[in-house]
């Protein structure tokens, strides 16, 4: 998989667990990142060093950008292996794909049978799951005698930023006025396209649903955020990582089945951004009735039964009895604000089955007044946005957390390699064991255990992880999670950590700093092991104490190639003229020597932005731009934002993204284009 950046990835990766355990399976998550070079990312494995690796059966691979590349890469391992919605069909192995054609065919019947006939469709067709999407458009129009107007679809506007976004989704609607382009629907192609729609059509002064209807396609959390709530087309991830699995396991008992495509049905949820009906308003039942109605809660939810979640519901449950006898409101709201957030929270339970499972709750027969069971429905589907919200807000607390350890890894001269490579440092993490695996200096064909830490009672065997075979843990959810480590871009490690399924996304985001800096200490132990080496030839001394001072130089200023052009310098701690400077000169450097066309500094890391800071920001884009290349600037939170703009902060010599990964997804996706 690639860096697991945002719910999606994760609820597939829930499902794909889930179906794995079922089936009597052990999951190993391999982080596949940004690389574009996948060869030398999967020689590892290809190779078999590790008892771990021998006992891999199959491979589910979700890296759409580069899966014909996996594939490739992993055939002399001759097994089998199933694409989730590749770019295009491989020969031989067999792909899942949600069913985008019917998906977008249902949203755009939804609105002719509302009575809208102008419909325009945004979305960027050279995608691969959007054309089909665009197909589901022309179906739908053409089943009930629609023609097809050119001018209500936007597919080939300036798309200055991500094709996907809320931004383009504005743009769109902006394209669409300036040519007085007459519509009352928009079928949007994702959900931040018809996000980004709603406030433009906002900002002309337009009502919705009266004056424009509007659906998306995913059903994003952002779907629940728009004001209506927004219609849209769930793709069930859960649902692709299910399929995904037993697929695998059909490949495994008939090889010849290694070619087929398997669609994941898609369905219309149906909220208020076309003036219908929300479909969750609707009641539904859980599949056995006769069930206490919190066992009923949990089974609509479809999540598994954790003390939590059990503990959450039976909570709600009372305190709602509770409320419809004594009239009171306070302690329905005070539960709700405390419990819903722990249901939602980590567990990457689909919105929509939050909102139908809080709706059981209406049918509970009771004496309370008319209306009194209504009011409290109301009251909880008014809660659960900002529950969504709490928990977001808390994740960012607890990613915030870890960033104190890389500011301690950033001193490497203040620990020694024994304690680095020892992982005794993830005491400070979430981690619940990891182990650092390198070449064996005495035979590089192995790779030997170097490092381990347990924060829990460690099952597994101590000498090379000899056997995953029974490590699932359907109660608390652990998951074994792969990262390559490369010393001088070659592939010389594994860092193998185990997380608990709720914590994925954090640690991702962060692993990937911890194990840059590992292999940074790697890399400059082998520069001194050389300088000891060679202290005899004064001129070999020379050469290697240049190449040790850039090293150590670019500590501070860490320029990571990520793909062909492509720099990441990911800016961690405090900023003072000095460190300004060597980031100017690393910059400059950095693109000179690898002839980048795009650079991306994440400020994520850094703690006060103040005005040297944007001033040093400002520099190194402009010098950055001298020489042809442009800057995008990540970690952009909203408080960030207004800072840069109260200190006069011209936004003109760069694009900005909130996060590091949308940054890279956006800059990968128009190199690859």
């Amino acid at each position: 998989m690639p860096l697991l950046s945002g719910a999606d990835h994760l609820r597939l990766l829930s499902g794909a667990r889930r179906a794995a355990y079922e089936a009597g399976c052990t999951m190993v998550v391999y982080h596949a990142g940004l690389e574009t070079n996948v060869g030398s990312a999967s020689d590892l494995f290809v190779e078999n060093r590790l008892p771990l690796v021998r006992e891999i059966d199959g491979w589910i691979v979700s890296t759409a950008a580069h899966s014909a590349d996996w594939a490739r890469a992993m055939q002399p391992t001759q097994k089998p292996i199933v694409l989730i919605s590749p770019a295009a069909q491989i020969a031989g192995y067999a792909r899942v794909i949600p069913d985008n054609v019917q998906g977008m065919y249902l949203a755009t019947t939804h609105l002719i049978g509302l009575g809208h006939t102008r419909i325009a469709f945004v979305g960027h067709t050279p995608n691969s799951d959007i054309a089909e999407r665009y197909a589901g458009y022309q179906q739908a129009l053409r089943e009930h005698g629609l023609p097809l107007d050119p001018d209500l679809v936007c597919t080939t506007i300036d798309w200055r930023r991500e094709y996907w976004s809320a931004l383009a989704g504005a743009e769109a609607v902006q394209q669409l006025r300036a040519q007085d382009v007459p519509f009352t629907a928009i079928a949007a192609a994702t959900d931040e396209l018809a996000a980004g729609a709603i406030g433009a059509l906002r900002e002309l002064g337009l009502r919705l649903p009266d004056d424009c209807a509007v659906t998306g396609f995913d059903d994003a959390p952002i779907a629940l955020t728009t004001e209506p709530p927004l219609t849209t087309v769930r793709q069930s991830f859960r649902d692709l990582g299910r399929t995904a699995v037993q697929v695998l396991l059909d490949v495994f008992a008939d090889p010849q089945r290694a070619n087929t495509t398997v669609l994941v049905p898609t369905s219309l949820i149906v909220r208020s951004s076309c003036g219908s009906t929300p479909g969750w308003a609707h009641q539904i039942l859980p599949r056995d009735t006769t069930l206490p109605i919190a066992d009923q809660l949990i089974d609509v939810l479809d999540t598994p039964a954790t003390p939590e979640i059990v503990g959450a519901v039976h909570d709600l449950v009372q305190s709602h009895a509770t409320a419809l006898a004594s009239g009171e409101d306070r302690p329905w709201i005070n539960m709700l604000q405390r419990r819903l957030p722990e249901i939602v929270g980590g567990r990457h339970i689909d919105p929509t089955r939050v909102q139908q499972a809080l709706e059981l709750l209406r049918g509970i027969p009771h004496d309370a007044a008319p209306g009194r069971a209504d009011h409290l429905s109301a009251m909880a589907q008014r809660a659960l946005p900002v529950a969504y919200a709490q928990t977001a807000t808390m994740r960012e607390f607890r990613h915030a957390e870890t960033l104190d350890l890389n500011n301690v890894l950033l001193d490497l001269f203040r620990i020694d390699r024994e304690t680095l490579v020892s992982l005794a440092w993830m005491r400070e993490t979430i981690v619940r064991n990891a182990w650092l695996y390198l070449r064996d200096p005495a035979s590089p064909e192995r790779l030997t255990l170097a490092g381990q830490y347990d924060a829990v009672p460690n099952d597994l065997p101590p000498a090379a992880l000899a056997s995953i075979v029974g490590l699932a843990d359907e109660r608390e959810e652990l998951l074994l999670s792969i990262f390559t480590v490369r010393v001088n871009g070659t592939p010389s490690g594994l860092c193998v950590l185990r997380v608990h399924e709720r914590d994925l996304s954090q640690i991702t985001n962060t692993a990937g700093v911890w194990i840059a800096l590992i292999e940074t200490r790697l890399a400059m132990d082998l520069l001194l092991s050389s300088l000891r080496e060679s202290r005899d030839s004064l001129a070999a001394s020379v050469d290697i104490e240049r190449t040790l001072a850039a090293t150590v130089r670019e500590l501070g200023v860490p320029v990571m190639p990520v793909a062909d052009g492509v720099v990441v310098l990911p800016l961690i701690g405090a900023i003072d003229g000095a460190r300004g400077e060597r980031i100017i000169e690393g910059l400059l450097e950095a693109v000179a020597q690898r002839a980048a066309h795009t650079v991306v500094i994440d400020i994520t890391g850094v703690p006060i932005v103040d005005t040297y800071v944007a001033g040093s920001l400002v520099r190194a884009a402009r010098a950055v731009r001298l020489l042809g290349a442009s800057v995008v600037l990540t970690g952009i939170r909203p408080e960030v934002a207004q800072t840069l703009v109260q200190l006069g902060v011209s936004f003109s010599d760069f694009a900005t993204r909130a996060t590091l990964q949308d940054g890279l997804r956006s800059v990968l996706t128009r190199a690859s284009r």
